[in-house]
């Protein structure tokens, strides 16, 4: 307090405001010095089903690890129709439906059983691919898993499913990246436009907003499987 009882002023904030860029104040105001770090998490989501953000993700976070050799864990979020342990071919009874199951003793010894390994440097938190799956899946459970996540890897990447639920849109506010991926089609780039439009309002000019735009190449009919 000062001499006449009112504290000096921290921060101060320029109008427009976003949202995020009054969260990020408040945490930096807030944070512990002593703090251990906390990883760069990148969202990926199709702004239509079927764009190829799953795919995208995956190759990114895999990159990420072979560039930087940092741990790098990729979260699948598309509980009822994950498809990251296909891609990486890893097959595990458990992944974060058994993470978000033991919340109240998760800690870092208990997540390292929930995490596939993939090679030296990428961990998987899989989904189970089943279509109840997601009931009862919101941001509480989700935040002390995704903080201990962060504070372990360096780079985490989130596959999200094209679902526009509050959970994924808090994440989607949360996340230091968001990546939006669309096919090359007019229903993809309306629905792109849209949803960039409102993440960009949400999370200030500041917050990267990443667009990508995927054409598939058709196969004749003969070579299709």
């Amino acid at each position: 307090m000062t001499a006449r009882g009112f504290a000096p002023v921290t921060e101060y904030l320029v109008k427009p405001l976003a949202p995020r860029r009054l969260f990020e104040t408040v945490a930096e105001i807030c944070e512990d010095p002593d703090a251990a770090p906390m990883g760069r998490m990148a969202a990926f989501m199709s702004s239509r089903g079927g764009a190829g953000s799953s795919t995208l993700a995956h190759n990114v976070g895999w990159f990420l690890g072979q560039e930087y050799e940092e741990e790098v864990v990729i979260v699948d979020l598309d509980i009822a129709f994950g498809t990251a342990g296909l891609a990486f071919n890893l097959e595990t009874p458990q992944g974060i439906h058994t993470a978000l199951a033991e919340l109240d003793r998760l800690d870092d010894v208990l997540l390292e059983r929930f995490l596939a390994e993939y090679d030296e440097y990428v961990r998987l938190l899989v989904s189970p691919a089943a279509l109840d799956g997601e009931d009862g899946l919101y941001m509480e459970a989700l935040d002390p898993l995704l903080e201990l996540v962060r504070r372990r890897a360096s780079f985490v990447i989130i596959d999200l499913p094209h679902r526009w639920a509050p959970w994924t849109q808090q994440l989607l506010l949360d996340a230091d990246d968001v990546v939006v991926v669309s096919s090359l089609d007019l229903a993809g780039l309306r629905d792109s436009r849209h949803l960039t439009s409102r993440l960009k309002e949400l999370r200030g000019e500041q917050a990267p907003v990443h667009f990508r735009a995927i054409a598939f190449q058709n196969l004749p009919r003969s070579d299709r499987r």
